[in-house]
């Protein structure tokens, strides 16, 4: 009985502020605040927050301790545990192990003034959105699991992006005003996506 729409949009505003990288204790902040629907109805729950603060302890000159939390404003999950190690052996690798978007990076190359890194990724991904339905406005969390691999770059000019293909899986639909709507095992599919940052 569930009616998706086709498309759905997510259009936000996001600050951050971390420490720099060579402090013993550090910090990583960032907030987002955005609306996110089918542009087709627009409410106070097409208003999303979503935002971490993780504490940073440097344990080695290469080894540094991340814990802290991750609010993303799900309908099942508000808040959840963040923590892992970022352990850099070398200048050309990096591994951040972390839950919950582990990701391991090696470099490749520098063309022209920019570095090149190859990467492999996790995360827990999806979304929420408000959507219209004929018995009003409702609210659909989609929430997966994704495995990507990817190259991204760095200028020097701070213009940064990246380009990934992944694999995603254990998909479900989730109906917050009519539960039982709700799709569980959605078979799983692939992804293309890039971006650019400056």
């Amino acid at each position: 009985g569930a009616d998706l729409p086709s498309k759905a949009y997510s259009a936000y505003l996001a600050t951050g502020w971390r420490t720099a990288p060579e402090q013993i204790i550090g910090g990583d902040i960032n907030f987002q605040v955005g609306l996110h629907s089918d542009f087709e109805t627009l409410t106070t729950r097409s208003l999303r927050y979503q935002g971490q603060g993780i504490g940073l302890v440097r344990l080695t000159p290469t080894l540094t301790l991340k814990g802290g939390v991750r609010y993303i404003d799900r309908a099942r999950i508000k808040l959840w545990p963040a923590a892992g190690l970022l352990w850099q052996p070398s200048p050309t690798m990096k591994f951040d192990i972390f839950f919950p978007q582990p990701k391991l990076s090696i470099y490749l190359s520098t063309v022209g003034a920019a570095q090149v890194w190859g990467y492999v990724a996790g995360e827990y991904g999806g979304g929420s959105w408000t959507i219209d339905e004929p018995y009003g406005v409702e609210r659909v969390d989609i929430n997966d699991i994704r495995i990507s691999g990817g190259v991204e770059w760095f200028g020097a000019r701070g213009i940064n992006g990246f380009v990934e293909a992944g694999y995603v899986f254990e998909r479900e639909v989730v109906y917050v005003v009519m539960p039982n709507l709700s799709i569980k095992d959605v078979p799983p599919t692939f992804m293309l996506r890039g971006g650019l940052s400056f």
